[in-house]
Parts: structure tokens; C-alpha cells; sequence
């Protein structure tokens, strides 16, 4: 981020402190909503791909899509299957990971995701049959309860 917009965002959160003092209460994640906006903003404005958190927000058409993204750090490894850990606990990171994908990732970029998933699953000692069974299931509960919103 080039100093200038870091100066701006110093000087704008130091006011937003002064303010909350006197007349409005502004807490951690209102700062940091409004730093984000700023930092999104200027982000897009050098080019139309945005990556934060675990999320790549694209600009197409006037719209906006997500993809799923791995940092140059992220090094694929999870819970091994041959760990002692329950069975319960590593269907329910294959579960986490398909559901990431299947909402949030635009339809476009889901097979890739997937395919991605299956690999790093692979890698990690999973057995082929037991990735294709969670996928499976997920699928068909994505596909019945699709009128349901998975926000509290």
C-alpha cells in the first residue's frame, strides 16, 4: 500500500476516534470496515481482481464474482487420514472445503476448485472413495435445500 493512502487511513481513523468521543461510538470492526472499503477501492482501481482472506472478488461485467484463493504460503496440508484423530473431524473438513466452494465460488471456477480440493485431499492421505462419498452427499444436501439460508 503506498504511503500516501496509509497516511490518509491514519489520519482518517484518528479523527473517526476523536469523533466517537464526542458524538458517535465507533468500535474495531467499524474502523476496520472502513479501511477495507478504502483499501478495496483502491486495490480495484489497479486492476479487477481483489484476494482477501480466502476469497478472490472479481469485477466482471459490472458484477461481482468470488473464487475461492490460497495465499503462496498455503502449503496444502491438513489433517492426515492416518492421524488419530476421529473420523468425524475429517469428514468434516472435506465437508467445510465443499461447502466453501459450492457458496462461494461462482459456478465457473467450481469444477476447478473441486478438482484442486480432491488433489490436496489426496495428498494428505484420503481415500478416493471416502472424498467422492462426503462430495456426494454434500451435493445432494446443497441441491435438496436449496431454498435455505445457511445464516443465522
Amino acid at each position: 500500500m503506498p504511503f500516501r493512502i496509509y497516511k490518509y487511513i491514519h489520519y482518517f481513523i484518528t479523527d473517526m476516534s476523536i469523533i466517537s468521543f464526542s458524538h458517535f461510538h465507533l468500535n474495531t470492526l467499524t474502523i476496520l470496515l472502513l479501511f477495507l472499503i478504502l483499501y478495496i477501492g483502491y486495490n480495484l482501481s489497479v486492476g479487477n481482481k481483489l484476494n482477501f482472506l480466502d476469497i478472490t472478488l472479481i469485477i466482471d461485467n459490472k458484477r461481482i464474482i468470488f473464487d475461492t484463493y490460497h495465499k503462496t504460503t498455503f502449503s496444502g496440508r491438513f489433517l492426515n487420514f492416518h492421524s488419530n484423530h476421529s473420523l468425524c473431524h475429517k469428514r468434516g473438513i472435506i465437508i467445510n472445503f465443499v461447502d466453501k466452494i459450492f457458496l462461494l465460488s461462482h459456478p465457473r471456477f467450481q469444477h476447478n476448485n473441486l478438482v484442486e480440493t480432491i488433489y490436496i485431499f489426496l495428498n494428505n492421505g484420503y481415500p478416493l472413495p471416502f472424498i467422492f462419498s462426503i462430495i456426494e452427499n454434500r451435493l445432494k444436501f446443497h441441491i435438496h435445500n436449496k431454498h435455505t439460508t445457511h445464516n443465522p
